[in-house]
This record gives structure tokens, sequence and C-alpha cells, in this order.
């Protein structure tokens, strides 16, 4: 793979610059929730430190279910804006 494959798109007015940002928000957050998880199975399983596992395992479920939302909402968003 190149460079420029993985090349944050050049947005030209604020709203491409807000789309672009947002998504990569978006990705970011998933990056976040995958670290939480691995933390708290690491923490729980192999270092055997007990926690309160469903009260984790809730504030993550949330922030996975907020982050679907939010990809949803770029989805939809994205098929709607107006082809130039």
């Amino acid at each position: 793979m190149s460079s420029a494959e993985h090349a944050v798109p050049v947005a030209s007015t604020p709203l491409e610059r807000t789309k672009v940002n947002l998504s990569w928000l978006h990705k970011l957050r998933w990056a976040a929730i995958g670290g939480q998880l691995i933390t708290i199975a690491v923490v729980a399983g192999l270092m055997g430190i007990e926690l309160p596992l469903a009260r984790l395992l809730a504030i993550v479920a949330l922030a996975a279910a907020t982050n679907v939302c939010v990809g949803v909402w770029l989805q939809r968003r994205n098929a709607s804006a107006p082809l130039r």
C-alpha cells in the first residue's frame, strides 16, 4: 500500500473539513473502545484483579452504541449529500 492510499482527503470548505474530522473521530472512538475491552480483559483475566465487570462493560457498550449511531448518521449524511 502506498502512503497516498492512507492520506487524509483534502477538504476545501469548512463543511468538508468537519466531515473529515468527524469521520476520523468515529474511527478513533472504535480504537478507544477496543483498547478499553483489551484493558479490561488483561486486568481481569491475566492479572486476576477483581473488577466490577458488569459496570465496566455497560459503559463500554454505551460508548459502542453511541458510536454505531454516529456511524449510521454519517452514512445517511454522506448518502444524502449532493454530488458535484
